[in-house]
């Protein structure tokens, strides 16, 4: 089990929770100090990495996605770093207040993004939305769907079914491919 530090503790973490024979064993997995105050969301992408979201609220208010390399340690942020809802090439997207994320297929992270209304997907070099990013209640083709500050998602890999927790709306929704 691998979970992040609540937002105002400095160092921001990634720990490792172990339960060798009954007994519990936390582990500090990687630390940073910055100006961006806490880590949301995080899921292992099947392939020795773990996906995370870092979240400056008390800044910018922007949220940034990581990749985390769990063998060497050392973590690399794969979306620009700037408050915004951008969609397209990974290194200029943009995002606003992203709350959660769950690794998909090999390769391929999907994230709740709270201010942008929006489901984002990042897969091969390429952020695409979920939903309109019109704030509202809409069901119907991705590009037209309206979500109202969806906050957390989970993931049916059998599937490829997405479950949206649509905060502001009170539904739970699903995307089909």
């Amino acid at each position: 089990l691998y979970v992040t530090t609540i937002k105002g503790y400095n160092p921001q973490e990634i720990r490792k929770v172990t339960n060798p024979k009954g007994s519990a064993v936390v582990s500090s997995v990687y630390k940073i100090t910055a100006s961006w105050n806490y880590f949301s969301g995080i899921d292992l992408d099947g392939i020795g990495g773990a996906y995370y979201i870092h979240y400056d609220i008390y800044g910018a208010g922007a949220s940034k996605i990581a990749i985390l390399d769990l063998t060497t340690k050392k973590s690399m942020t794969i979306t620009g770093q700037q408050k915004g809802c951008v969609i397209g090439p990974v290194a200029s997207s943009k995002f606003s207040m992203a709350q959660d994320l769950k690794a998909g297929k090999a390769g391929e992270a999907i994230v709740a993004d709270d201010l942008c209304h929006q489901i984002k997907r990042i897969f091969s070099g390429t952020v695409t939305a979920i939903g309109s990013g019109t704030q509202g209640y809409l069901d119907g083709l991705a590009s037209k769907a309206k979500f109202n500050r969806p906050s957390a998602i989970a993931y049916d890999k059998a599937t490829g079914k997405i479950f949206i927790a649509d905060k502001n709306n009170f539904k739970i929704r699903v995307y089909n491919p």
